[in-house]
């Protein structure tokens, strides 16, 4: 999906759940019912908009090539970060 088509799905469900919050017909807990669902797909395509503006095939090109760079640099950083996250040297290598 193209991140203008997701931009305008974003704007459709942001203003849908701007027309619950101010059409005083809505309670507050009807509100939340009724905007959950509409604020968990909003997350969702948020989410998709976090490849900086590349589609999937590039993005998943660029993680292997910083993969393989940074694989090669063990510097305490690197290790520090890899202990954090629970991985190993190896285990980021593409």
């Amino acid at each position: 999906m193209s991140n203008d088509i997701i931009h305008s799905k974003i704007e459709l469900l942001e203003e849908q759940i701007e027309n619950f919050e101010r059409s005083g017909y809505f309670t507050e807990k009807e509100i939340d019912r009724l905007s959950a669902p509409l604020r968990s797909e909003l997350a969702i395509l948020k989410e998709q908009l976090n490849l900086y503006g590349m589609d999937q095939e590039k993005y998943n090109e660029g993680v292997k090539m910083h993969r393989h760079y940074f694989s090669q640099m063990h510097s305490p950083a690197l290790v520090n970060t890899c202990k954090l996250f629970g991985m190993n040297l190896t285990s980021i290598q593409g």
